[in-house]
């Protein structure tokens, strides 16, 4: 009997108000800078929308899935979130790019 190698990566959903992570890159474990990558840019997400007082959720469940939600309630918060979430996806993006293996987003 053949044991198939179950491939794990990171899933990021995004939408209009919500972002969503789950999963683990197991590009090194131990040491793994995959990982540590998007969660710095999920921190900067976080972070960033505290610094600019944008209303927003978050929560880990027992399966290790992030949830962000984000309430805007005006069109400066909206535009604030839409270009914070610009910055931090293009990063995402590039880690995506660079290790297509480990990280997918799917918006």
């Amino acid at each position: 009997m053949v044991k198939e190698e179950v491939r794990r990566l990171i899933e990021i959903y995004k939408n209009n108000n919500s972002v969503i992570i789950k999963g683990h890159a197991n590009y090194n474990p131990g040491n793994d800078i995959v990982c540590s990558a998007v969660s710095t840019l999920t921190f900067t997400l976080i972070g960033s929308l505290t610094e600019f007082n944008i209303k927003h959720e978050t929560s880990l469940d027992v399966k290790g899935v992030s949830t962000i939600q984000i309430f805007e309630k005006n069109k400066t918060e909206k535009m604030q979130k839409d270009i914070i979430l610009k910055i931090v996806f293009n990063g995402l993006q590039q880690i995506a790019d660079k290790y297509p293996l480990n990280v997918k987003i799917l918006s």
